[in-house]
């Protein structure tokens, strides 16, 4: 390098001289420092390799990396200026020059700093700057003040757990609305077990259709029928009854073994008021009218018809007679006609009227049930009658409303009944499915939609009981029918005989009465007098045999001095929690009965059983009594995992920002020393 390079002077000079040249403007600089404009010396000697002064860009913005305007010292390769002016290149520059624009041209991708740049010099969307400040801003207000920016950071914490518990709660109403497990009284007495129902005129049947639709009916499973009994027709004067074609459709039904329930409904012309003398479907104007028919045709049939209905829709208009719906005026003939059904046949069962969702005009069932109870119609009836229709919902839906359509409605019913205090009324859905056709769903989620609906109830919901088709035999397109116009099988009726051949022995969640299909008993048994729904037995020997689907069951017996040891199996092998018998070689469980003073009780035969199909057998081995009542099936909630991890994140950060909050406190009350802080006299010695 030459005595007179740049470099050279630089070390020269010294560090006010240096400040000078800095200070000087660039115009005199260069002036100062005579060069070509290749930024060679005119001296000759070789300059510095690379200048260290930044770069500019036409704007005066400073571009990152060293200025390169100076080349290397010239040898026998480098370009030089001929005499007429023009520069040559020598050999080797001219090779890299072409090098250099044949690699240029080959890379056509661009380099990852000019991808930086670009997106650097890409304009921030809309709103950016504005966060961006108000983040920034944030953060220096935290800085400056950091128990103010704890606090806010223990405050968005606790407002995230407090969503996750939200939404937690909100996920398990929703799959979880409506569900009981039969685990704890009081339980819900259902008077029959599960079954295959349904709705059909038998009455309106010509007397020849009529045999043969009971028997498509027995063998496609249906053990309950819902029909109607015309009291115009059946006492069209007063005290003149015609019982010939009820009596003959009752013995029909008696022999294909499906059990009746009959609703009362039309009221003869000289039972009508004078301002319905018109109307079929009209209340009488005098209850106690309906007093006389309900006492007759209970005396006459006696437990040949164990249900009995009082009247249909009341709530709707167009079932009243025309005129308003009136709560206590059907409360008044309920009172009455379940007075005279129960002393002509003490054994009978009430079904209230079913009540429409939303009619026309009028009062909605779940408004209509409400004032049925406050106009105290509780006492006069055992059962409760909705209606549920699927519309055009699935039965996976688990949305709950008043105005919704779906099967999930029913639960609002229950919820009425429970405000009311009455918990152990059971409901039946006496009108239950799905239309399909144009303005339904098809034939093919018709059959899947009432299976699944129907084990759904089953698993899920013990305070429902019986649900009835829409109707068996054609008519038009109402929801859920059975038969095709062409008196064909539907595919839900193929379904449902399908589900009921492999369900209809087996008791679901919920109350199962010794008569239910699931219950069996062998030896000589005796109903006890003073508790109907119990049965008694003496002989060593007899025994109860009940098959479920649920996680428990629960067996209401008599406990006395006079009660028996009883063998318990669970499943053929024994009990667990009970003690072994010694004699079994493990395969049964003990029960002592044996107790001072006697009383009722509802004893936990087995719990935490898997889901699925159980037997449970118990005999009585010993000399003494075995009393037994009805059966409960219980069912375990399902653990859902999502909601379990919600709950548990929305508690623990829920913790972390009321611990965060109250460590604030106590460091800004000076209960607890902040870390910072240095205690240079900790002994209050100086």
């Amino acid at each position: 390098m030459g005595p007179g390079s740049d470099a050279d002077r630089r070390r020269r000079a010294g560090p006010r001289d240096q400040r000078e040249q800095r200070d000087q403007p660039t115009a005199a600089r260069r002036a100062a420092r005579p060069s070509d404009r290749r930024g060679l010396p005119a001296d000759g000697t070789a300059p510095s390799l690379r200048d260290e002064r930044p770069r500019r860009d036409d704007r005066g913005r400073r571009i990152s990396g060293p200025q390169t305007g100076r080349l290397p010292l010239r040898d026998a390769h480098a370009s030089e200026p001929d005499r007429s002016g023009t520069r040559r290149t020598g050999r080797g520059g001219a090779d890299r020059l072409r090098r250099s624009r044949r690699a240029s041209e080959r890379s056509a991708v661009p380099t990852l700093a000019e991808r930086v740049r670009r997106e650097r010099r890409r304009p921030p969307p809309p709103g950016a700057r504005l966060v961006g400040g108000i983040v920034g801003e944030l953060l220096r207000r935290a800085g400056a003040r950091p128990d103010t920016a704890r606090i806010w950071g223990a405050l968005v914490v606790g407002l995230v757990g407090a969503l996750l518990l939200g939404v937690a709660g909100v996920s398990d109403n929703y799959l979880h609305r409506g569900v009981e497990t039969s685990a704890q009284g009081p339980f819900v007495v259902q008077p029959v077990g599960d079954g295959f129902a349904t709705n059909e005129d038998l009455l309106g049947l010509p007397p020849d259709v009529r045999p043969e639709v009971i028997q498509q009916m027995a063998g496609y499973g249906v053990r309950y029928v819902r029909m109607p009994v015309s009291w115009a027709t059946s006492e069209p004067e007063p005290g003149s009854f015609s019982w010939d074609v009820l009596d003959e459709t009752l013995a029909q039904l008696e022999g294909a073994g499906i059990v009746p329930v009959v609703t009362v409904v039309d009221t003869p012309e000289w039972a009508r008021g004078p301002e319905t003398a018109t109307a079929l479907d009209t209340p009488p104007g005098d209850p106690t009218d309906m007093y006389g028919f309900v006492d007759a045709l209970m005396r006459q049939f006696g437990d040949r018809l164990p249900f009995l209905q009082i009247w249909d829709a009341p709530n709707d208009p167009s079932y009243w007679g025309g005129q308003s719906p009136d709560p206590v005026a059907y409360a008044t003939l309920l009172g009455e006609s379940a007075n005279a059904a129960r002393q002509a046949a003490p054994g009978v069962q009430i079904v209230l009227a079913e009540l429409r969702p939303t009619p026309a005009s009028g009062p909605s069932d779940l408004t209509f049930l409400r004032a049925l109870y406050r106009a105290s119609a509780a006492p006069f009836f055992d059962v409760v009658a909705i209606v549920a229709d699927g519309g055009d919902r699935s039965p996976y839906d688990r949305q709950v409303d008043e105005d919704r359509t779906n099967v999930s409605r029913a639960i609002i019913a229950r919820e009425v009944m429970l405000e009311e205090g009455d918990a152990q009324t059971p409901i039946w859905a006496t009108h239950f499915g799905w239309a399909a056709g144009p303005s339904g769903v098809t034939d093919a989620e018709q059959a899947e939609y009432t299976v699944a609906a129907l084990g759904r109830m089953r698993s899920e919901w013990p305070w429902m009981g019986l649900a009835f088709l829409w109707s068996f035999s054609p008519e038009g397109s109402n929801p859920g029918r059975a038969l095709t116009q062409d008196g064909q099988p539907t595919t839900t009726l193929v379904a449902l005989g399908e589900q009921q051949a492999a369900t209809g022995d087996i008791a679901a969640t919920g109350y199962a009465p010794l008569g239910a299909p699931a219950v069996s008993l062998t030896g000589d048994w005796s109903v006890v007098g003073s508790a109907p729904d119990f049965q008694s037995s003496p002989e060593i020997g007899a025994a109860l045999t009940v098959r479920f689907d649920g996680s428990g069951l629960i067996a209401n017996v008599f406990l006395g001095p006079n009660a028996g040891l009883v063998r318990v199996q669970l499943d053929g092998g024994p009990v667990p929690g009970l003690a072994v018998e010694p004699d079994s070689d493990g395969t049964a469980s003990l029960l002592n009965l044996a107790f001072s003073p006697a009383y009722e009780a509802a004893i936990p035969i087995v719990t935490g059983l898997a889901p699925g199909p159980h037997t449970v057998t118990m005999e009585l081995i010993e000399p003494g009594t075995f009393t037994v009542g009805a059966l409960v099936v219980t069912r375990d909630l399902p653990t859902l995992w999502p909601i379990v991890v919600l709950a548990a994140a929305g508690a623990v950060l829920m913790f972390f920002a009321v611990r965060e909050l109250l460590f604030v406190l106590a460091q800004r009350r000076g209960y607890l020393r902040r870390r910072r802080e240095i205690d240079i006299n900790p002994a209050g010695r100086l």
